[in-house]
């Protein structure tokens, strides 16, 4: 039905510039066989000159829609310049129906933010909810050995042990793995959504950019995919 649609919305177009093209060569005609009448000319040149900022206008038009059609046919939500919005995240928790799939380098920053054991406060432990109210999260992140350096290591084992503590009070609603190679991909699926990003070395996760799309886009698929093979492998 899409692809009806967008052929009929194309035919369309194509339709509405051909027309505009034959319109101003009718008048260019008009213009070279009429005797002259300086009203009729007058009007007939305004006229012309209109048909012509149109037609220019609905040809860029047409092109900006085949430019953002790209987009819609990834199925892209949105880019964010970067991945510091903790507000966003906090929703996509606490909104989940499904399950949580997260790979990262350390995990340190979104265990402390939406897990929190010891705070009080609800919005510190969003995932901790989430997981009481049945909703499976999987965490795959680097073996210590191939973190960059003591304060990524640190975190990573200082996570780790809040890992253990998660799984057992939440009866095994976590998961985690960890693969035998550096961080490249920075991926995090809820539901129908998935946020994906570089990771760079050096770098704080937060501060590289990153694209939301939607679970079914063939280009968040290879991603999905990526994701299940460093699991299963495991």
């Amino acid at each position: 039905m899409n692809l009806f649609n967008k052929k009929i919305r194309i035919s369309l177009i194509m339709s509405i510039l051909l027309l505009m093209v034959l319109l101003i060569i009718g008048f260019i005609c008009f213009f070279n066989n009429t005797v002259v009448n300086t009203k009729l000319n007058t009007l007939a040149g305004g006229l012309l000159t209109g048909f012509i900022i149109a037609f220019f206008q609905l040809l860029l038009s047409w092109y900006e829609y085949r430019e953002i059609d790209k987009f819609k046919r990834m199925y892209v939500v949105d880019i964010k310049s970067n991945r510091d919005d903790r507000q966003f995240y906090e929703n996509l928790i606490r909104n989940s129906k499904e399950k949580i799939d997260i790979m990262g380098v350390t995990a340190t920053r979104f265990i402390n933010h939406f897990a929190d054991l010891a705070s009080s406060r609800e919005s510190t432990k969003v995932l901790l909810t989430a997981m009481s109210n049945g909703i499976k999260v999987r965490i795959l992140i680097p073996d210590i050995k191939f973190l960059e350096d003591k304060r990524q290591m640190d975190d990573a084992k200082h996570t780790h042990e809040i890992f253990e503590k998660i799984k057992q009070k939440f009866n095994n609603m976590l998961e985690f793995k960890y693969f035998k190679h550096v961080a490249t991909h920075s991926i995090f699926i809820v539901d129908d959504l998935c946020i994906i990003g570089p990771v760079f070395p050096g770098i704080s996760s937060k501060d590289t950019p990153a694209i939301l799309i939607k679970k079914n886009s063939p280009y968040a698929e290879k991603y999905i995919q990526y994701f299940e093979q460093e699991w299963n492998k495991l």
